[in-house]
Formats: C-alpha cells, structure tokens, sequence
C-alpha cells in the first residue's frame, strides 16, 4: 500500500465511525496500569480464507481453553489474577463467502425459513445461524473480520457492540469492514442488518467514489489489500484497550516456556494453526465464487 492510500482510508474509517452509531463499540480501558504493565493483545492474520463453522468453532476452542486456563490459575493462586489478560488475541481473517443472521432474527424464525435466505440459494454462498447480537449479514472475499477474544474482566472493561457474544466473561464474534469492493453485490441481495434504506460501501468505495462494479463490466481491481489493512489497524485497536498489540507468533517465539503464560499463548496459537490447515484442506483447489452467482 502507498503512502498515499494509508492515510484516507484510515481518515475513511474515523468518518464513518463517527456517523454511523450503530457499528460502534465502546470499552471504558483500564487507565490505571500503562501498556507496559498489562499483557499485550495478540493478534494474528489468517492467510487462508476460513469458511464460518470453522471460524466460530476456532472461537469457541480458544474462549473454553482461556477459561479453562484462568481456572486453574485461580485453584493455584486462590484467587483472580492479573494475568487473566493472557491469551488475549484478535483473530483477523476473511471468510468463504457466507450468510449470517444472529439472535434476534433466530427469534422470530429458523434459518431454514428465513426470509432472506430464499433471496441467496443460489449465490454460491453458506447460510448460518450464530449466536452473536444483530440480524442478517455477508462475509466474505474482500472484507476484514476481525473476532477480539479478550477477558473484560481483567481490564476492568465494558464493552457492548452489535456481532459480539460474551460467554464466561470472554468476548468472541466481532467486527467486519469491508475493504474492497467485492463484498457489495452480496451485500446488495439481502436487506442486511434488517435495515432497508442504508446501502453497504467500502473503504474502496469510499476513496474511489465507484461502489461497486457494473453488471457487465470487469470487477474493479482491489486497491486496498486485506492483510495490510487489518495489520495497519491493530495501533487503534491498541489505543483504545490501553493495551500493546503484538502479533502472536513473535509472541510465541520469544516466550519462556518455564512462564506460567506461555501455556496459553502456545495452546492459542496451535488451535489456530489447526483451524488453517482443516480450511486449506477442505478448500482444495477449489476456486471461491468472487461475485454471487445471482444478482450479477
């Protein structure tokens, strides 16, 4: 990425931050203790995209060895500690294209007789049911995912934003920005977020000024790479956790394994090594729709 692209796109997302209320998270960070006092975030881009049941299942094997982690430590200490932070990690990835719908749609239907799942049978995308906040969304090529699996309770923290479940005080789910415009015609099939009179953009979009491709024209080249945009973005996520952002596998390959906490960060770090070999290996050769195959 040029000089030049990285400042708008992040001016990009601060304006659109601030004028859409409804994606925003908001976490009151321990300010008491410096970066340097706390366990870092770690953070870790997977290179492979991740169809949906194996992210979520990567999710809930790091939110049950956390807690199973933490509970040991408190049997041994006898009481919480202030190493709860340890293993705290946010995974950054892009999923195989993918239709979700959280608990407030589950509600009022199944999603084998949601609405919104006739509109998609033959886009060549998945349909899931979740747990997390929300109605119906997209995932997939061209959109940054990001699921930050942290302990508020160590930070002393509250924090409340739509796609997040909390379960045993330990977050998963997340947020997603869509960074190419390659997601938008997905988007465009389904009344996304319930919400019919907002249209979904993207960081490309928004510098460019073309929000998706014509019909009937050869898809926009990507100006924005995914990987680089959710390394340039782990500062803010920093900042606004009062917390260092490191990425997991410097943090594996420079931690004692005589320290009590390296037991977690390795087992993190295996559970998501394991979660990219079984995408790789169910994915194959097998070349991933990049428009839906309906709706085109």
């Amino acid at each position: 990425m040029s000089r030049s692209c990285y400042t708008p796109w992040r001016t990009a997302l601060r304006l659109r931050s601030r004028s859409t209320a409804y994606y925003s998270t908001c976490s009151r960070p321990n300010v008491s203790l410096s970066p340097d006092q706390q366990p870092p975030i770690a953070y870790h881009f997977l290179n492979t995209p991740i169809p949906y049941d194996i992210g979520l299942q990567l999710q809930e094997d790091i939110v049950d060895a956390r807690t199973e982690w933490r509970s040991r430590r408190k049997a041994v200490a006898g009481t919480e500690t202030t190493q709860d932070g340890q293993g705290d990690v946010v995974l950054l990835l892009e999923h195989t294209p993918t239709y979700t719908t959280g608990r407030r749609d589950l509600a009022l239907t199944s999603a084998d007789t949601h609405p919104e799942q006739a509109k998609i049978l033959y886009s060549g995308a998945e349909f899931h049911q979740t747990k997390r906040g929300g109605q119906v969304t997209y995932h997939g090529l061209g959109q940054l995912v990001g699921y930050p699996i942290l302990d508020l309770g160590s930070n002393g923290m509250s924090l409340a934003s739509i796609g997040i479940q909390i379960r045993h005080r330990i977050t998963s789910h997340g947020f997603a920005i869509n960074v190419t415009i390659e997601p938008i015609p997905w988007f465009d099939l389904v009344t996304a977020c319930g919400l019919n009179d907002v249209r979904a953009t993207s960081l490309q979009g928004v510098l460019t000024g073309r929000r998706r491709s014509k019909r009937d024209e050869k898809p926009l080249e990507p100006v924005l790479a995914v990987d680089k945009v959710a390394t340039d973005l782990m500062p803010f996520f920093g900042e606004k956790f009062n917390r260092r952002m490191v990425p997991l596998q410097r943090i594996v390959a420079s931690e004692n394994s005589e320290d009590t906490a390296h037991g977690i960060w390795l087992r993190v770090w295996n559970l998501i090594r394991g979660a990219e070999t079984e995408a790789r290996s169910r994915l194959g050769s097998v070349e991933l729709p990049r428009r839906p195959k309906q709706g085109m």
